[in-house]
């Protein structure tokens, strides 16, 4: 027989099942100001519950994997990466020339996503400031 669970990935449609009041209270949340830490064991469905009330809530988001950052540098253009998925280049046009340091943008002609790097060496809180702001 073969396992009915799918984990170690984002469950969605026919593998999420009844959280019902769950998906509710955190899209509650997610319509607010406030803030809502979820506390659990591993495995128990945190992301997937997360992004259905993010989805039925159709409030503009960004999703970052932090077991994939390595620095404070990769935080800031993975953080920025997933910006510009959400908002058309020309709506942050102007934040860009705001920036203390000026990120290196490339588009993938295949996919057509965006790719951001910046200068080696430069400070990361200072990336990561202007890239939050």
């Amino acid at each position: 027989m073969e396992n009915p669970f799918k984990f170690v990935t984002i469950v969605e449609e026919e593998f999420f099942t009844d959280r019902v009041n769950e998906v509710a209270y955190i899209t509650q949340f997610v319509r607010s100001a406030n803030h809502l830490i979820l506390i659990s064991p591993r495995r128990f469905g945190k992301s997937s519950v997360v992004a259905k009330a993010l989805k039925q809530s159709k409030r503009k988001h960004i999703t970052v994997n932090l077991q994939q950052v390595t620095s404070v540098s990769d935080l800031s253009a993975k953080l920025l990466r997933e910006f510009f998925k959400v908002h058309p280049l020309e709506r942050v046009r102007h934040l860009i020339t705001h920036f203390r340091v000026i990120p290196t943008l490339s588009t993938n002609p295949i996919t057509g996503s965006m790719d951001v790097s910046f200068q080696p060496g430069v400070e990361g809180t200072v990336l990561l400031e202007d890239v939050l702001k």
